[in-house]
């Protein structure tokens, strides 16, 4: 079986939530005082907005290979977890009695 609905008509057969997007764009840092620890311990000093670049080429770049940009998507949002929009974002999330999605973009 087969059924085609346009988003806003799966919304009114109750088939979707009817999600309100609510952006907060947040300013990166571009001061080199970020610190990434490495599981072996050691670490590197970097500015947000570096490590944001870095995670977007590594992105684009694994475009061809759909595992790789499922796996560095995983590892992208886990980096912006650490990065001040990723702390609004967890105090958002708090916020919310009802599911909510919640996406950060520093743009």
């Amino acid at each position: 079986m087969l059924v085609e609905h346009t988003t806003d008509k799966a919304v009114l057969a109750s088939l979707l939530n009817n999600y309100r997007l609510v952006v907060h764009p947040l300013p990166l840092s571009s001061a080199r005082d970020y610190v990434l620890t490495f599981k072996s311990g050691k670490q590197f000093t970097t500015s947000q907005v570096e490590d944001y670049q870095y995670w977007t080429i590594r992105l684009a770049n694994a475009a061809h290979d759909a595992l790789a940009v499922e796996i560095l998507r995983l590892l992208c949002l886990q980096a912006l977890m650490h990065l001040a929009g990723g702390r609004y974002m967890a105090s958002l999330a708090r916020q919310f009695v009802e599911k909510a999605l919640l996406f950060t973009y520093d743009q």
